[in-house]
């Protein structure tokens, strides 16, 4: 959750994962769900991930974490955006 959470004497650090898994309809292309999961899913999902990381820190006996709401189709546009070009990649 926080970067260099030793270095910084942060009173934690926090990572976690969550999974979802998502149907279509057999005549939506491949490709198509993808995307629509890529950004719905994620923004199905992110409240559920806002809460647990509420939760665990409020059960760490200290005052809960709440991440903001975000704009995911921009979250992650920008996400890959920094992945690119931290991978030196040239491309588009």
């Amino acid at each position: 959750m926080f970067g260099n959470a030793e270095e910084n004497n942060f009173p934690f650090s926090l990572e976690i994962s969550l999974t979802g898994y998502f149907r279509g309809s057999e005549n939506i292309e491949r490709e198509k769900f993808i995307e629509l999961t890529k950004y719905n899913g994620t923004a199905i999902l992110f409240p559920y991930l806002r809460s647990a990381v509420s939760d665990i820190t409020k059960a760490a006996n200290i005052n809960p974490l709440i991440l903001p709401v975000i704009n995911v189709i921009n979250f992650i546009k920008e996400q890959e955006k920094k992945d690119k070009e931290n991978s030196g990649f040239q491309g588009e």
